[in-house]
């Protein structure tokens, strides 16, 4: 009687012992569930995170390559409240050349719209002071887009002493 006293209070010890190490690893069990689905949750928005970084960075890239086509642009476009300085650089081309020049611009009256405007230049001096003042203007950063140089003396009487009178014909754009 004593061993089957004994021996029920074993069992019974057992099964008890045995029902808290299953409750016990049970619920670290369920606790590392939990965790996984928290480390994929969190796995996922890393990665939604990390794609809109990459997608942030392409933006940006794209932005600066537009920034820089933009600046080329404001360099092409003169704008409208500064067209009296381009007249003026003109005049002092002119004048570094030892050339007497006549400038007529086409009016325009379509404000913050990029609008090309008919420009004519007439130059008259030596024939090598024009070809420079060409060059010169070539070398500025604002933009011509010439359409014709017309030489007003044959070509057989264009040396590089000799008076010409040159006229040049193309458009601009002002904003």
């Amino acid at each position: 009687m004593k061993n089957k006293k004994f021996l029920n209070t074993t069992i019974y010890g057992l099964t008890i012992l045995l029902i808290l190490i299953l409750v016990f690893i049970g619920k670290t069990v369920f606790d590392i569930n939990v965790i996984n689905d928290s480390i994929l949750q969190k796995r996922i928005l890393l990665e939604k995170q990390y794609q809109q970084g990459l997608s942030l960075k392409d933006t940006t890239k794209q932005m600066n390559k537009i920034d820089e086509k933009l600046k080329s642009l404001s360099n092409i476009v003169i704008d409208s409240a500064k067209t009296l300085n381009f007249i003026k650089e003109l005049e002092a081309i002119a004048d570094e050349n030892n050339l007497e020049q006549n400038i007529n611009i086409s009016e325009f009256s379509k404000p913050n719209i990029i609008t090309p405007i008919s420009i004519s230049i007439t130059l008259n001096g030596q024939y090598k002071n024009t070809l420079n003042y060409i060059n010169d203007l070539d070398r500025k950063e604002f933009y011509i887009n010439l359409n014709s140089i017309t030489f007003s003396n044959s070509p057989s009487e264009i040396s590089s002493e000799s008076n010409v009178v040159t006229q040049l014909i193309g458009k601009i754009y002002v904003q």
